[in-house]
């Protein structure tokens, strides 16, 4: 690996550098494509509550660094030349049963990756890098992974064809709130863009998510851009 990846693995920590009370949540990345890893560390570490210090491009790598790291979350790809990211999955939660991890793969056998049954698995995330194009989605899906949550990108193993025909089920006025949710507007910000009050935004949301069938608590704003992503090629962007 080059040493140009080291310098994106942390940043200086210093009180004044991060302004929380937290220490930052620690990633570890396995990613094969060297490009795509030094994009995802460079966003990730844009963010204060955010730490990327593990970045590896194959399994013997990773196993090798995470033993060495204290990390929270795992962010791992699915295929890799010398194995797998399952497996290797698997092998960092025996070791360490309080890291989280986020599997996040282009594609691949969904079904081989939802029989297998490993009950390490049960509170695993699972990303679609096809659908998951919002960055700002994929730091939330960190965070809340960090917390415990599992968030399971319908794409990434085969998405209820009701779900492609998102635009069918929301008002045009809907869609354009949930896309720029997507591009990681807060409610004031997407208000002020279509011109309505933030109250509003708020009403739209709760209608999204009950179109939609996401419950209040299963994290209804990053399920409902995950469900918008996985359904973005039949819409049409807000002019």
């Amino acid at each position: 690996m080059r040493k140009t990846l080291n310098a994106l693995v942390s940043r200086p920590n210093g009180p004044d550098n991060w302004g929380m009370e937290n220490a930052p949540i620690k990633v570890g990345i396995a990613e094969d494509e060297q490009l795509y890893l030094e994009m995802l560390a460079e966003c990730l570490n844009s963010e204060p509550d955010l730490e990327v210090v593990v970045l590896a491009q194959s399994v013997k790598e990773a196993r090798d660094k995470f033993r060495k790291s204290s990390v929270d979350v795992a962010l791992l790809d699915v295929f890799f030349p010398d194995g797998n990211g399952i497996g290797l999955g698997v092998s960092l939660a025996r070791e360490n049963p309080n890291m989280s991890i986020v599997m996040i793969s282009s594609g691949g056998p969904s079904d081989w990756l939802v029989e297998n049954r490993d009950p390490l698995r049960k509170k695993w995330s699972y990303v679609s890098k096809k659908t998951t194009m919002s960055i700002s989605v994929l730091r939330d899906i960190v965070r809340l992974s960090a917390r415990g949550h599992a968030i399971s990108d319908s794409a990434f193993f085969g998405l209820d064809p009701e779900l492609r025909e998102l635009n069918r089920k929301l008002t045009e006025r809907q869609i354009q709130v949930l896309q720029l949710v997507a591009e990681g507007l807060a409610n004031k910000e997407i208000g002020n863009q279509l011109g309505i009050n933030e109250s509003s935004v708020i009403n739209h949301l709760s209608s999204i998510y009950s179109a939609l069938g996401i419950a209040p608590d299963k994290n209804p704003r990053v399920v409902a851009v995950l469900h918008y992503l996985s359904s973005i090629s039949g819409l049409d962007r807000p002019q």
